[in-house]
């Protein structure tokens, strides 16, 4: 019963209320101890969860919910939660997972003949893969979507099909097609208004009937025929002025909020934009102050060099001495521009994540193996205790650069003598790798500041090591286009340990099978 309730009010597009019964039937699966019935719930829990921002609220319950439909092996709901779990990925526009959560689902209604659940997916994928840029892929889901709700005579999945096919041909610019499903998305969403509105106004008309007979009755009862049918004109002239400007209100409410909606819709694109500009801004700034900073001195101190080498003002001997501090150089500006060439393109979304099943102690070894010198240097012990055969599913390069500038921020502030650990275990459906330093540590200032995305905070390593404040960054953005999180904590005096999760790649295989 509170289910059904919780759909009523979930139809009215009610939210609140619908979770409140929701939670009233979660509290009742729990007494009962029935996991199955718990999951559906919890699946129609996390898609309201999805519709009103809590977007972690709703991930937590649908992998919860998924875990115990594939225990059960329930195909149908399997399908479902995958849905759902697509269709959140595609509210945070993360369109590549929301893809591949569709795709499984997509493949599992074919096994089991349910194209009427189907339908409502292919309208999903429309829109991912339409804001992953795969136009004519897009195209291809939205028509399959519109051909199949014309068959099935669906309004809903009609209005939905008609929608992404306005506007994926306004992007391709064909703007004859995009009138058509324009204008159908509109004769669609207002058929759907007017069959509601029939509903309600049969009800009402039911009342007045009701009411009119009983009035009737008692009049005729009263009154002789002649009052009757007076007091009946009457009525009925009432009910006519009364429809009139109730009609009249009605018509004028819609226009004043089909007003509001285009003031509302103007302002947030105007909003969107100022945090646009912004951004770019921020990035501009950022670039200059790496430029000016971390690239002139060196490329300067550099230049002067060899130009007293060339007028003859420094010897081949004295050369020499130099030799030592502009590889250091060198190296520092080598490192810089492969990390701003990298973040760049993270800026300016050219950077493509490539997701792949990768050996994680492969990456980790090699990079140990590359900053084998610098630690050395410093007399510095890289240890690496990540198992063999752990697999993750991501994109092998961006974790090989992420790996690369933690371990090398660690060995820019851990003194002479000191350890770096390099780890990794499994955490339900991720994987955690930790690299722990015995450094000189951070405040919770210098922390904050290291993962503030609108600064670049720069320091000197033990041994005056330059940085450019960037590679925490780009480590960050990278790590969660992979879809896993970065974060840190440290002590001063006593070390930093770093910690960052990408999916596991068991898990991911099995689910594209």
């Amino acid at each position: 019963m509170n289910e059904n309730i919780a759909n009523l009010y979930s139809a009215q597009k009610d939210y609140d209320q619908a979770l409140l019964f929701l939670e009233k039937s979660l509290k009742l699966n729990l007494t009962l101890k029935n996991d199955f019935n718990s999951a559906k719930t919890l699946c129609n829990y996390a898609y309201l969860q999805s519709e009103i921002g809590n977007i972690n609220n709703a991930m937590f319950n649908i992998n919860k919910s998924i875990s115990i439909f594939e225990e059960y092996n329930n195909i149908r709901w399997i399908a479902k939660s995958y849905r759902v779990k697509g269709d959140i990925y595609l509210k945070q526009k993360k369109y590549e997972w929301a893809i591949r959560w569709y795709d499984q689902s997509f493949h599992l209604y074919d096994q089991i003949k349910n194209n009427r659940d189907k339908l409502t997916l292919l309208s999903g994928l429309a829109y991912a893969h339409f804001g992953n840029n795969n136009t004519d892929t897009a195209e291809l889901y939205a028509l399959t979507a519109y051909n199949n709700a014309k068959e099935l005579n669906s309004i809903k999945n009609l209005e939905s099909a008609a929608d992404i096919l306005y506007k994926i041909n306004k992007h391709k610019k064909d703007f004859e097609k995009s009138l058509f499903f324009h204008e159908l998305y509109e004769k669609v969403t207002d058929s759907l208004s007017r069959n509601e509105n029939k509903r309600s106004l049969l009800m009402l008309q039911t009342k007045i009937e009701r009411d009119k007979q009983k009035e009737t009755k008692e009049v005729v009862d009263k009154l002789e025929n002649a009052k009757l049918r007076s007091a009946i004109y009457i009525g009925s002239s009432i009910l006519i002025i009364w429809a009139i400007i109730t009609f009249m209100m009605s018509r004028s409410r819609k226009a004043h909020k089909k007003l509001n909606t285009e003031l509302q819709l103007k302002q947030v694109v105007l909003e969107n934009r100022e945090e646009e500009l912004q951004e770019i801004n921020e990035t501009k700034d950022k670039l200059f102050s790496i430029i000016a900073h971390d690239l002139r001195g060196p490329i300067g101190a550099l230049l002067d060099v060899l130009k007293m080498m060339k007028s003859g003002d420094l010897a081949i001997t004295e050369f020499r001495d130099f030799v030592p501090k502009l590889i250091k150089d060198v190296d520092h500006i080598s490192f810089t521009l492969n990390n701003l060439l990298s973040w760049g393109q993270t800026q300016m979304n050219g950077a493509t994540t490539n997701t792949t099943l990768a050996e994680l102690n492969t990456l980790a070894e090699n990079n140990i193996n590359l900053l084998a010198e610098t630690a050395k240097k410093k007399n510095i012990t890289l240890i690496n205790e990540i198992p063999e055969n752990t697999i993750i599913f991501s994109d092998p390069n961006q974790i090989d650069i992420v790996i690369r500038n933690i371990i090398s921020n660690a060995l820019k502030f851990t003194p002479k003598g000191g350890k770096i650990t390099i780890d990794a275990q499994e955490k339900y459906q991720f994987i955690e790798v930790t690299i722990k330093d015995t450094g000189i540590g951070m405040s919770e200032e210098d922390l904050s500041k290291v993962f503030a995305s609108n600064q670049s905070h720069t320091t000197f390593g033990t041994d005056n090591e330059k940085g450019t404040g960037l590679g925490i960054s780009l480590s960050k953005e990278m790590v969660e286009n992979n879809g896993g999180n970065l974060w840190a904590k440290s002590k001063l005096g006593k070390g930093t340990i770093f910690y960052f999760t990408v999916p596991k790649g068991e898990d991911n295989y099995q689910y594209t099978l």
